[in-house]
């Protein structure tokens, strides 16, 4: 055979096409594969919902603080503006018919100043008043303000409001006028100024701080909530209150059976209500960012909800004395 054929011969059997054999995984093969595919996805899928868990957790606590710190912040600007601070409330809630449902915490008189559009329409009504209200209306525009009755409640959140957390705190107030207008002065029910006399009693008897009398027998104040989610109450506990740095002082614990809101106020000589001046107060107050207090905890145990406390020192009242009225 010649050297051409035999090339040809061996270059057509080298590149022959040949019958391929047949590959592929089999049903055990493909099972066992799902299998482990499925391990590691629910794995993934574990830890990515364990993430944002955390993640919507610790963002729940750290607003829940936020707001609890925003409401001590609003809490000592309001009372440090007092001028007198209960340290005993009983009498006080005796006085109020629309007081909130709940457990009341702190209730003091603060001086609220007229405004510049309350100014002007003051000066335009007393010009066109006569007899009592306009000695009223000249009497307010020498002192340019008057005197508000404030007080803060906690009260437990039910199903049935809108309210989310365990607990929230309502603010209360009874203020001198709700409108002051050209034409008039408008007095909310009950209100009655607690350095004149007490109206509507027959023997004139001039009122006080310590012991306010209402102007009627219902009152008729506004209430609004300052802040949502504040922790339960838990009654065991009995946390006592600071001694003072004045030791003739002690403090009342307003309210006795309260460890999340909860105040401590100063009682010169150790009396009750009294009008001394240059006394403290204490607030404390804790968040929560669940309705069950066990769940208030976060990846460790630093991220829990601490509780908060600001301290303001109150100013005296001045001339109260009701013989010197």
């Amino acid at each position: 055979m010649s050297p051409k054929p035999f090339a040809k011969f061996a270059k057509k059997w080298m590149f022959k096409s040949r019958p391929r054999k047949q590959g592929g995984f089999t049903l055990l093969e493909l099972l066992v594969a799902i299998l482990i595919g499925g391990i590691l996805v629910n794995g993934l899928l574990f830890l990515v919902i364990e993430l944002m868990t955390v993640n919507n957790r610790e963002e729940s606590l750290t607003q829940t603080q936020q707001n609890t710190r925003r409401a001590i912040d609003y809490i000592t600007r309001d009372v440090g503006e007092s001028i007198f601070v209960y340290s005993d409330l009983t009498n006080l809630m005796t006085e109020l018919s629309d007081e909130p449902t709940g457990t009341p915490v702190l209730a003091f008189w603060r001086l609220d100043p007229l405004t510049n559009d309350e100014v002007t329409a003051l000066t335009t009504f007393c010009a066109s008043a006569t007899g009592a209200a306009k000695d009223e209306c000249e009497t307010l525009l020498v002192r340019q303000n008057y005197y508000t009755l404030v007080a803060y409640f906690q009260q437990d959140n039910t199903g049935t409001d809108i309210w989310e957390g365990p607990t929230r705190i309502i603010r209360y107030e009874l203020p001198n006028y709700t409108s002051i207008s050209t034409t008039a002065l408008t007095v909310p029910t009950g209100y009655a100024d607690p350095t004149l006399l007490v109206p509507g009693v027959a023997t004139p008897t001039f009122n006080s701080f310590d012991a306010w009398q209402a102007g009627g027998a219902t009152t008729d104040g506004n209430a609004a909530v300052l802040t949502d989610f504040v922790n339960v109450n838990d009654v065991s506990v009995t946390t006592l209150c600071p001694t003072p740095a004045n030791l003739t002082s002690t403090y009342a614990r307003l309210p006795a059976t309260s460890d999340s809101f909860y105040v401590c106020v100063e009682q010169p000589n150790g009396i009750a209500n009294d009008l001394s001046s240059n006394r403290s107060l204490i607030v404390y107050l804790q968040g929560n960012a669940s309705k069950d207090v066990n769940q208030v905890v976060g990846v460790s145990e630093s991220s829990g909800l601490p509780k908060l406390q600001s301290e303001v020192l109150i100013r005296g009242v001045i001339q109260n004395d009701a013989t010197s009225e």
